[in-house]
């Protein structure tokens, strides 16, 4: 059974490393977004216990990247396991929305899912990053903003949600953001048809 006390190697809660190693490690990727009954019971029996204690607010606040990820698999994807089929499985998202480490800004859409897309100049300084997500499992679009759309949202391995575009502008003029932006989309584009993406 899964325990979240600060028993650690360093500063990292021992509990970090578990979730880590079995979404990584134990578990084959065919089955993250997979539906089931035996992988929901595995994952109920060894991190129940810990799924509520991190709702409950026993997540370090130290935040750093190792930890961020695990809790947000927790939040997010153990949710939909442990409690496939009712609301429950939802109810952890808001405590996963947004988390930020070393500056940068973390949501439940960033994860073992998403691809991004990332810009860098000839000094190899990050001057844009755009991420894709698909839209076989929950997304930004149906989750947050279904009121946007006036047609059913799509759900298709062919079809994938394009989001958070993101320019510095401490090394961007104004004049120098429309190439980066350009650079993304073709990037979007060439991907979307490596992998036969509309």
């Amino acid at each position: 059974m899964s325990q979240i006390e600060p028993t650690c190697i360093g500063t990292e809660p021992s509990w970090v490393e578990e979730v880590l190693h079995f979404w990584f490690q134990e578990l084959e990727a065919t089955l993250w977004f997979a539906t089931s009954d035996e992988l929901d019971s595995k994952i109920r029996a060894r991190f129940l216990v810990l799924h509520e204690r991190i709702v409950n607010g026993a997540v370090p606040d130290n935040s750093r990247p190792r930890p961020l990820l695990a809790a947000v698999i927790v939040l997010d994807q153990f949710s939909r396991n442990m409690f496939r089929g009712t609301p429950r499985a939802f109810a952890a998202d808001a405590k996963g929305n947004i988390y930020v480490a070393d500056e940068m800004e973390f949501d439940r859409y960033d994860n073992v899912a998403t691809e991004y897309f990332i810009a860098r100049n000839s000094q190899g300084n990050v001057l844009g990053v755009s991420r894709s997500y698909p839209t076989t499992i929950p997304y930004m679009l149906s989750d947050v903003f279904p009121f946007l759309a006036s047609a059913q949202l799509p759900s298709s391995h062919k079809i994938h949600e394009a989001s958070r575009l993101v320019l510095d502008r401490s090394l961007l003029t104004k004049e120098a953001r429309r190439p980066v932006v350009n650079e993304l989309i073709v990037a979007y584009m060439e991907r979307g048809m490596q992998r036969n993406i509309d």
